[in-house]
């Protein structure tokens, strides 16, 4: 899904640029991102996998445990050592005129009657209290129950909420700019990598070079100025990129130019057949 549609694949792409490393990371969102579609929304993107239009997508874990119910012919998987497990907050604004009674709320939530929500087979949401499964509503989702054990056995990576927080505008409006709103392009030249690949005019080497480069960060030069896109960078411009329409659009409009030159001279690096 296009990130600015979706945070849940935000969050995810996220996840891939700091498991993998900044640039490492981006080219591997751009192998991603080449062999799919910019759909407009997370639920839309699953739609895909559930209706077999593409084989395979990414979800948040209640997105995927719904479909492996709905549509048996799916299934949710958790990379190992690539995913994290975060829980979802609930806080009490200052402003409330009755804590009392929204303090009585989050601690029924919490409590196993409440956390019995998430078995409902319309939910599907991980309960945080593994005694939930131990009720005679819990003993009917062994299922669900299964998925909270494979989700503890997982290692997950170490994520820096921090630094997610501090390029999160940033990494929407690159990966819609250079990735969504140019996919015809991306995919083309990822298309032409594989086949030149494939019948052996480019070597496994050059294919790796040559698809690094596709997705690397991309350089520019602006009032004089070369720039790189960073995390510093990206952290730097964040805030404005939120809060400025115009500075954000213009960056945009200044990532499509570079980038569709950057898939044109690639194109031009791959032998004819």
């Amino acid at each position: 899904a296009r990130p600015t549609a979706s945070t849940s694949h935000t969050r995810i792409y996220q996840i891939i640029l700091q498991m993998s490393g900044w640039d490492e990371g981006w080219a591997l969102l751009a192998r991603l991102a080449a062999n799919g579609r910019p759909y407009s929304g997370s639920v839309e993107a699953l739609t895909a996998v559930q209706t077999g239009e593409v084989p395979v997508g990414i979800a948040i874990d209640f997105y995927g445990y719904s479909s492996q119910v709905e549509f048996p012919g799916t299934r949710y998987v958790i990379p190992f050592n690539e995913s994290i497990v975060g829980g979802d907050p609930i806080e009490l604004l200052t402003t409330s005129t009755h804590p009392e009674a929204a303090q009585a709320f989050m601690r029924w939530l919490l409590s196993v009657e409440g956390q019995k929500i998430w078995l409902n087979e319309k939910v599907n949401r991980m309960p945080i209290r593994e005694d939930v499964f131990w009720t005679e509503e819990g003993r009917g989702r062994p299922d669900l129950y299964e998925n909270y054990n494979e989700t503890l056995r997982n290692v997950g990576i170490a994520f820096d909420e921090e630094e997610a927080e501090a390029v999160y505008y940033s990494v929407q409006l690159y990966f819609d700019s250079v990735y969504s709103d140019l996919h015809d392009g991306l995919s083309r030249t990822w298309k032409a990598l594989v086949d030149a690949h494939n019948d052996g005019r480019l070597t496994n080497q050059q294919f790796q070079e040559l698809v690094f480069e596709m997705g690397r960060p991309l350089t520019w030069a602006k009032d004089g100025i070369e720039r790189e896109f960073t995390l510093q960078y990206a952290a730097s411009i964040n805030e404005r990129i939120r809060g400025d329409r115009a500075f954000a659009a213009g960056m945009g409009s200044l990532w499509r130019r570079d980038a569709s030159q950057r898939y044109k001279d690639l194109l031009g690096k791959v032998p004819p057949s």
